[in-house]
Parts: structure tokens; sequence; C-alpha cells
């Protein structure tokens, strides 16, 4: 995977998975996903879903007319179970094909929050995304649709 520009802006768990949404200038998909707590246990999980999508007004702030600038990801959240995800802040590392670092920064998880109003709106677009790309089982899909 080559890099010229990524982060990761969010991330939230639902259904058993970790859902991350982020922007980066890049050919290929990350592969893997690592997570560090401050005291040094770390959990790493292979990438179940990857979409990518053209925003053209991202594209123009590289100098380009259009580019798959954005993605979401998905990773099951078993694999960091021994990791305390929602209570300290996290170092996540962006792995590439060759197993190699790709992007690394620190981060905080935030708990899927469902209101009167349904999904809180700065999680809708990833988790609608996710959903549509077969990352959850039908009936999960269903349960975290809104509107």
């Amino acid at each position: 995977m080559t890099v010229e520009s990524m982060f990761i802006d969010s991330g939230v768990v639902v259904a058993g998975k970790l859902v991350l949404a982020g922007w980066t200038v890049a050919d290929g998909d990350p592969v893997a996903i690592r997570l560090e707590t401050a005291d040094g246990r770390v959990g790493e999980a292979a990438v179940e879903c990857c979409v990518r999508f053209d925003r053209a007004d991202v594209a123009a702030m590289y100098g380009r007319q259009s580019i798959d600038v954005g993605y979401v990801i998905g990773v099951a959240i078993e694999l960091f179970a021994g990791l305390d995800l929602f209570e300290s802040r996290l170092t996540l590392t962006v792995l590439g094909a060759a197993g190699n670092t790709v992007h690394s920064q620190p981060f905080a998880v935030a708990k899927l929050v469902v209101g009167p109003d349904g999904v809180a709106a700065d999680q809708r677009w990833p988790i609608e995304l996710i959903v549509d790309h077969g990352l959850f089982a039908p009936e999960i899909a269903r349960a975290v649709r809104w509107g």
C-alpha cells in the first residue's frame, strides 16, 4: 500500500464490530488494524471489509479532480478482547499487505450512540456504508438502520 496521506477520524463499536472511518490518498487497501494500550497490551485483527468511495471535494485539496480518498473499514472486535477499548487512549496502527506500518496515530474508540432520533449523526455515515456492503448479518443490519 502506497500512502501519500492518511488519517482515521472516528471509530465506533457496533454489533461486535469495530468500524473505523477516515480519509486516505493511497493505492491499495489496509489489510490489518493493530491497537495498543498505553501499558503495552496489543490486539491485531484483519480487515473484514473496506469500502472506498470517491470524494472530489477532498481530492481537490490534493490538486486532483477525482480519486478514491474515502474509506470505511470494519474488523471483528473479539480479537481485541484483552484491551480496554473504551477507557484508555490507544495507538492505532494500520498495516499494509507486506505487514508494514502505513499509518499510526493516537486513537479513542466510541460505542454506538442510539437516542430518540436513532443513531447519532456523526456515527451514521460509516455504519450506513458498512451495512450497505455486507459487514453485518442481515438481522443486525436491520437493527442498526435508522430513519
